[in-house]
């Protein structure tokens, strides 16, 4: 399988505060966001198609999913597609614990013991 070439229209732009008037002067472009706890470990990696950095982020402010959410870094991208690439390539690399897969969210499903088997049932959708 042959490699694919992000090209990356901006260098990382380093530990930012998340709080909202940083998030105004974000970008409009497509690009990945880390949110970073306070001891500088990325526990989540999300990305913005053609929504754009300041919009996505909104969004995930607004809903703050993660409470330990502390600072945040970006990088912009040509488009949603290379975004989504490098997103995917920053989560293989971390493994950061609130992205599904890793962690807390290992899967879309969780397990609950009985017994000594492991019982599986959809997460309830509030």
């Amino acid at each position: 399988m042959e490699e694919q070439s992000v090209d990356v229209t901006a260098a990382d732009s380093g530990l930012i505060d998340l709080i909202p008037d940083n998030i105004d002067k974000l970008p409009e472009e497509p690009g990945v966001f880390l949110i970073v706890a306070p001891g500088q470990k990325v526990i989540f990696v999300g990305h913005a198609g053609e929504e754009g950095l300041r919009n996505r982020l909104w969004e995930f402010f607004e809903e703050r999913a993660i409470p330990a959410a502390t600072f945040f870094r970006y990088r912009t991208a040509r488009d949603g597609s290379i975004a989504e690439v490098l997103a995917g390539d920053y989560i293989n690399a971390m493994k950061p614990p609130y992205n599904v897969g890793y962690g807390r969210y290992r899967s879309a499903e969780t397990s609950l013991t009985k017994g000594k088997r492991k019982i599986r049932q959809a997460a309830v959708n509030p």
